[in-house]
């Protein structure tokens, strides 16, 4: 197998991936332009894939700008951690947003968006077990009452996907360049 040919597989295994998680995930660029987002964005937005890849994210807000809130301008020089309430107009999802931007030659090239949709408060009933405690702190609602070392590992096999998705999304911004 080629490297191009190896590319192109493990672009396609971390988008298998990262299409499994129920979190929203949307990469766009520096001018806001989405150029990929996974299957939880298309249920959650309530269109295709297609129909978002080159719109602003913010027109996924019913925006005409940019958020004045933004976390990607907050994220940007600032801690990575910024996350702001918000609310998916179509659906009325809401969710909590956060931003990780990604940069190359020190330009922001992508920033990562992950949205976390907000589960409506269900009234306690018992007391939790101190096994629960330690794993209801992990933001990924397929792992949640996994082993604490599994669920680790979940974690970081979906961040090193984005990571992935990021490079085969820059290399092929690059070759459509030259």
């Amino acid at each position: 197998m080629g490297r191009e040919e190896q590319d192109v597989y493990t672009e396609k295994l971390m988008n298998m991936i990262l299409d499994l998680v129920d979190d929203i995930i949307i990469i766009h660029d520096s001018e806001h332009t989405v150029v990929w987002m996974n299957r939880a964005g298309e249920k959650a937005f309530g269109l295709s894939i297609d129909e978002v890849i080159g719109i602003k994210c913010y027109e996924l807000f019913g925006n005409s700008v940019s958020c004045a809130d933004c976390v990607v301008k907050g994220s940007i020089g600032g801690p990575s951690n910024v996350s702001k309430r918000r609310v998916i107009p179509r659906t009325g999802v809401q969710c909590d947003c956060s931003a990780v931007p990604y940069y190359e030659n020190g330009a922001l090239k992508f920033v990562v968006q992950h949205l976390v949709p907000v589960r409506p408060a269900v009234p306690r009933r018992r007391r939790r077990t101190d096994e629960s405690r330690r794993t209801r702190f992990i933001r990924l609602p397929s792992c949640r009452g996994m082993d604490p070392t599994i669920a680790d590992f979940t974690y970081f096999l979906v961040a090193g996907a984005i990571y992935f998705v990021i490079l085969a999304i820059a290399g092929r911004k690059r070759k459509s360049e030259e």
